[in-house]
């Protein structure tokens, strides 16, 4: 479990990074990624972080609907 942890928080900040550099489909992916294996070990604050994340991306790209679902 530790080691999904550590992967998670390693796609998290690669996803930040990606999203930064304007890849947002890159971002996206590494996020979706970073949720599963949060919700493999039932980490409920890294998932809300995840979530936030993708919810970030969304907002970027204009996709307010998504965001919401994902803020939500």
């Amino acid at each position: 479990a530790a080691d999904w942890l550590a992967q998670a928080d390693a796609l998290g900040d690669l996803g930040i990074a990606h999203f930064s550099m304007g890849a947002f489909t890159t971002a996206i992916a590494c996020h979706e990624k970073q949720l599963e294996l949060c919700l493999r070990v039932q980490d409920e604050g890294r998932q809300m972080m995840a979530l936030g994340s993708l919810a970030h991306v969304a907002v970027a790209m204009g996709r307010t609907k998504v965001a919401r679902e994902r803020y939500e």
